[in-house]
């Protein structure tokens, strides 16, 4: 039997020190950073996203950071087999992966091994569907997912327009029920050994006035120019971008 790679991995909400702990385990431990950041991906976005700093990148090997095109769609598959393949590099090299970021369904689908079925997706449909919502809300795509996969839509927040957008997707696009696909999904075990470590508060005030704190400092740091910019970039696409869903722009 292949024995699984043993992965660290800190996970937890913004702001809570991530990067900091996973540039700490790495230097310790002769270790790499698999970022996984679902925001982080893109160049150009460096503050917004909260990138890590150049001191940060210096302090210790990162990975799948600024990689990607801000007009170019990326989904959670296209991740984990990036994701999958810089692990295995690293620990080639003989040192240890450590996986770092606030991106819960893409940390949750590299670590639980999730496959995934490319047969639902198509891009025609995801512009046409994310068209819609803009022009009239995703309440009516809501309602048509309610209405072709009823344990789906239980799963999903109506607001949470991108997973609503997907699971319908999938349902137009293979006739199949997205709920069904998820189960599918799953029954894989996982690829990892993998010791996962969440920050988290118990003064949530405390993790508020950490996120107010670095809101300014982002804003000193020029992210009103930074949101401008890529302002621009959205206005002048033909498409929806994934990226314009990035929280602070």
């Amino acid at each position: 039997m292949e024995k699984k790679i043993a992965l660290a991995a800190v996970l937890g909400p913004t702001a809570s020190g991530k990067t900091a702990l996973g540039i700490a385990l790495a230097r310790r431990y002769g270790g790499e950073i698999v970022s996984c950041d679902s925001m982080q991906i893109y160049r150009g976005l460096s503050i917004g996203t909260a990138k890590p700093s150049s001191d940060e990148l210096n302090a210790a090997p990162h990975h799948l950071i600024g990689f990607c095109d801000v007009d170019r769609a990326f989904s959670v598959s296209e991740y984990v087999t990036m994701a999958e393949q810089t692990i295995h590099e690293i620990c080639a090299a003989g040192k240890h992966p450590i996986l770092v970021g606030g991106t819960g369904l893409y940390a949750r689908s590299l670590l639980r091994g999730v496959s995934f079925d490319e047969r639902g997706r198509d891009e025609n449909l995801r512009s046409s569907l994310t068209e819609e919502a803009a022009l009239n809300g995703i309440e009516p795509l809501y309602e048509r997912l309610s209405g072709l996969d009823p344990q789906a839509a239980r799963k999903i927040h109506p607001h949470n327009e991108k997973r609503v957008i997907r699971a319908l997707e999938f349902c137009l696009a293979t006739g199949e029920r997205f709920s069904e696909q998820e189960e599918r999904s799953r029954r894989a075990p996982p690829r990892y050994r993998s010791l996962v470590l969440c920050l988290s508060f118990r003064d949530r005030q405390k993790l508020y006035d950490r996120i107010n704190c670095r809101v300014e400092a982002m804003m000193n740091a020029g992210l009103e120019e930074e949101a401008r910019a890529f302002y621009q970039v959205v206005r002048e696409s033909r498409r929806p971008l994934t990226a314009a869903q990035a929280i602070g722009y």
